[in-house]
């Protein structure tokens, strides 16, 4: 690992040696140190005793400068060697607990071996993975709130979390930045993770400042570490994102068998055989064409969401969010359609809500009733709409495609047509709205906007012209307003 004079200025300190420095450059590009009254390369560390006599031991490389006072030489030589032996240490441990398939936590606390600060580590979603919890509830206390919540190997989801979230300007550096968090009250330090293409940020490490301020030696120390997580995450991605017994069964239900049973899923979640429950899907309105800072947007939109509207399980997949809900522990349907009408962000999201339900067995049928009527939606640029405002345009589009429609269609009706059409009539439109109003001639007189005469009128006719009043049958009436509404799918 190549140190920097910053690294060594601050090894020297922690050893005791008072110190001064001219540090103007101090990039990590030492690869060892050499006892010289004359300098012979920008990356060693050129060690210097000629000033001895004057309480003075020299540390340079050409481009800065370190006095150490009241040293000797052989002193600062072997404190030099232990620092490059330290930190090869250090680098290699980590790069070694990477390749063995370590743990995100077990790296985090190595990492924080030389780093010495509260870390943690989030993915895309907001969702603490690894947290050094050698940090008591003192530290800060938002800090003891992560404490209380936080178990190692799974990942999770608090509005606490929001807290230390990030400056946008910060989000989008490829580097370790050091930056003030209003929240935290304090500084503290972040570098992003990208996936290997570098188009979208999949998480990120953060340290805060506690007891003394950061300095760019610990900017350097981040960027190691940054570098092997990177690597990490790319090459095994789900250690980012774990999930619960809930996501996997819903996952498994979706694409394929859990480990956990319907009953398992009650048990574990107090949940009781009569709740009901709803599901949500949720679509980015662009079809995922978007940009990295688009992506954190869609992220916040989501945090948004999750925020207001609790509890309700996610899964995330790559095309869209599904949500479980437990009606119950919500509240009514209404209020759930209610929330998403008001908390879903309609320019970043589009949604389909399935039917109440029961039985979570039945959880991937719903699935699919909230991805038609999220289809639905899409298709009339609406935010979103419930199964139920979807279902009757969608049975109207099935109907169309049944066999021999034609000869389904009422009788009464084509013929009702043919009269409108030669004679400038709405007969066919008034006994529909006679029908729908349940044969009452004042509802259906406002529906058209005439006078109740008027309806009682061409009622009359209308029975003249079929010769009888055959609509006392409940299924002929139904398919008379099923037909019209086949030939008129626009009406409202």
């Amino acid at each position: 690992m190549k140190l920097s004079m910053y690294l060594l200025e601050d090894w020297f300190r922690s050893k005791g040696y008072k110190i001064q420095s001219a540090i103007h450059e101090g990039e990590p590009c030492l690869v060892g140190t050499r006892i010289a009254d004359e300098l012979s390369q920008k990356a060693l560390a050129c060690i210097s005793d000629k000033d001895a006599d004057f309480g003075l031991v020299t540390v340079t490389n050409g481009e800065d400068v370190i006095f150490v006072v009241n040293a000797t030489g052989s002193e600062i030589f072997n404190a030099a060697n232990e620092a490059f032996e330290y930190y090869n240490a250090w680098e290699a441990s980590l790069l070694r607990s990477a390749f063995q398939g370590a743990s995100l936590q077990d790296l985090l606390d190595e990492a924080h071996l030389a780093i010495m600060r509260p870390m943690l580590i989030k993915n895309s979603r907001m969702e603490l993975v690894a947290l050094t919890d050698s940090y008591g509830p003192q530290t800060h206390p938002l800090w003891a709130d992560y404490l209380r919540q936080f178990r190692p190997g799974r990942s999770h989801r608090y509005n606490i979390g929001h807290a230390f979230n990030e400056p946008v300007e910060v989000a989008e550096q490829r580097e370790p930045q050091i930056a003030y968090s209003p929240l935290y009250q304090g500084d503290f330090m972040y570098a992003n993770l990208w996936t290997d293409t570098g188009d979208r940020r999949i998480g990120y490490i953060s340290a805060y400042q506690y007891n003394r301020p950061f300095g760019k030696k610990d900017l350097q120390l981040m960027s190691v570490f940054q570098k092997i997580v990177n690597f990490y995450v790319n090459a095994k991605p789900d250690v980012l994102f774990f999930q619960s017994a809930l996501e996997e069964y819903m996952q498994g239900a979706l694409h394929g068998s859990s480990r956990y049973h319907t009953r398992d899923i009650y048990q574990l979640n107090n949940w009781k055989d009569d709740d009901h429950f709803a599901v949500i899907v949720l679509y980015d309105r662009d079809g995922g064409n978007r940009s990295s800072r688009d992506m954190r947007e869609i992220d916040a939109a989501q945090d948004q969401l999750e925020a207001n509207m609790s509890p309700m399980q996610a899964l995330v997949e790559p095309d869209r969010i599904v949500f479980l809900v437990n009606l119950r522990e919500y509240g009514p349907y209404s209020k759930l359609v209610g929330d998403l009408r008001q908390y879903a962000d309609a320019g970043q999201f589009v949604w389909g809500v399935s039917h109440e339900f029961t039985g979570l067995e039945n959880f991937a049928e719903e699935a699919e009733l909230a991805d038609l009527a999220a289809g639905r939606a899409r298709s009339q640029g609406l935010p979103g709409a419930t199964l139920r405002e979807a279902a009757v345009p969608l049975l109207m589009e099935h109907l169309h495609t049944a066999p021999h429609l034609d000869k389904l269609l009422h009788p009464d009706y084509q013929y009702l047509r043919q009269l409108d059409e030669s004679g400038g009539t709405q007969f066919a439109q008034t006994l529909f709205w006679y029908l729908y109003d349940n044969r009452s001639f004042m509802d259906a007189s406002v529906h058209m906007g005439v006078h109740r005469n008027t309806i009682n009128y061409r009622i009359t006719k209308i029975f003249e012209c079929l010769g009888e009043d055959n609509f006392d049958s409940p299924q002929n009436r139904l398919l008379y307003l099923l037909t019209y509404l086949l030939e008129h799918p626009n009406l409202k």
